[in-house]
């Protein structure tokens, strides 16, 4: 199975670099081109694909979350069939990617053994590993009980609607079907990951020209207890987070990522809006998230002079994203580890769509290349020897897979 992956390394090459050339950032007329662009070369490859483009099913039980204008989302089946009687296994790898500053970024270029450009760990040269790894093990005649799928989806970035739409849809899976994601995990396997929520915390001040301040009450001088309070909550909520997250000095991170406030330099502010992410520990409903953070910031602004007559507001808005967690003992977790992945399993402190699929039943777990640490920064970058060999570990983890009888899983 790696001699028919090595065969294939020049395609992965073209492959991911094409990809990279599409700027695919959420929202855009090339978010979807890029879907297009995966469904022709997994077609042309041999695999029987289906493309469909649909409303986004914001009105559906579960929908979690949106953050940039969409009006449809391209939904890309791809499937190589076995003989039936096992498992099927879904390979997934989202398309889109987060903005730039660089306008440069969506070229892509090598550097001695890494490729620069927008989504080179986060995460392009993931998928393409996926679908290099579906097409040689569609080429070297191994006997599949189970179908191996390919599914490129998009607006997982601002919430995972992509994926949600087309698991809505249903996807016809084989009992004891499963599912890896080949976000950048290091070539490690990550079988949980936290969630996270978008909060919203609005401070309300007095207006007053600048020249007389002294009569008014300019929020922005408080937002200093808010944040030590959101300090004190994440370390509350990251103590004793277990072995899984090991490998991470903060297992369940509160970040603020936008302030805004004010319409006039010689104005003294009258409100005051932060935005931001908030991890959700894994097993632990929106609900009961919510419910810590809001008496967080209460309780500070209890205690707060100004803040306690008139206290924050906070808001939920935009991406939602459960925690997730399959257990390690899982038969696709063996399949990576005799592939050639650590043993050591552990979970990433960000979001992904690996609750989705757990949500409908099918397990899923995430292995790809790159490092965490190396997506959404600038410039991102991928180690390239690492892609390769995890299109060689995901093909021969997904043949040894579909291989398995049903009752074995």
């Amino acid at each position: 199975m790696r001699s028919a992956v090595h065969e294939l390394l020049p395609e992965l090459r073209r492959l991911t670099a094409e990809l990279i050339a599409y700027p695919s950032v959420g929202g855009s007329p090339d978010e979807a081109r890029v879907q297009e662009v995966a469904a022709h070369w997994l077609r042309s490859h041999g695999l029987e694909v289906e493309v469909r483009s649909v409303p986004i099913p914001s009105t559906d039980v579960g929908f979690p979350g949106m953050e940039v204008e969409r009006d449809q989302l391209v939904l890309v089946v791809a499937r190589a069939r076995g003989s039936g009687g096992g498992p099927d296994l879904v390979l997934a790898g989202h398309t889109d990617v987060v903005p730039s500053t660089d306008p440069q970024s969506f070229i892509s270029r090598w550097s001695d053994d890494r490729l620069f450009g927008r989504g080179a760990t986060d995460m392009k040269s993931g998928f393409a590993a996926c679908c290099i790894a579906a097409v040689a093990v569609a080429r070297s005649g191994v006997p599949m009980r189970g179908d191996l799928l390919v599914l490129p989806v998009s607006a997982e970035e601002d919430g995972g609607a992509g994926s949600f739409a087309v698991l809505a849809d249903g996807l016809d899976l084989a009992p004891g079907s499963a599912a890896l994601i080949a976000e950048p995990t290091d070539g490690r396997i990550f079988t949980a990951n936290a969630g996270c929520l978008t909060f919203r915390i609005a401070l309300r001040g007095r207006a007053a020209h600048g020249a007389l301040r002294w009569r008014g009450v300019n929020p922005i001088e408080h937002i200093a207890p808010i944040l030590d309070a959101l300090r004190e909550l994440e370390a509350r909520r990251c103590a004793g987070a277990g072995a899984l997250f090991d490998d991470w000095p903060l297992a369940y991170p509160i970040s603020v990522g936008t302030v805004s406030g004010g319409n006039w330099a010689s104005t003294v502010p009258d409100e005051l809006t932060l935005t931001g992410r908030y991890g959700v520990r894994l097993g632990e409903s929106f609900e009961q998230a919510q419910a810590h953070f809001e008496a967080a910031v209460a309780d500070v602004a209890r205690s707060h002079p100004w803040l306690a007559v008139r206290p924050p507001t906070v808001t939920w808005w935009g991406a939602r994203f459960a925690s997730a967690q399959t257990p390690s003992e899982h038969p696709l977790v063996g399949a990576l580890t005799r592939a050639g992945a650590p043993s050591r399993v552990a979970a990433a402190p960000y979001g992904s769509d690996q609750r989705l699929f757990n949500a409908v039943g099918i397990p899923a777990v995430l292995f790809g290349p790159g490092r965490p640490s190396d997506a959404h920064s600038e410039p991102e970058s991928v180690l390239w020897a690492q892609v390769e060999e995890c299109a060689a570990t995901i093909a021969v983890a997904a043949a040894d897979f579909c291989r398995l009888p049903a009752d074995a899983q």
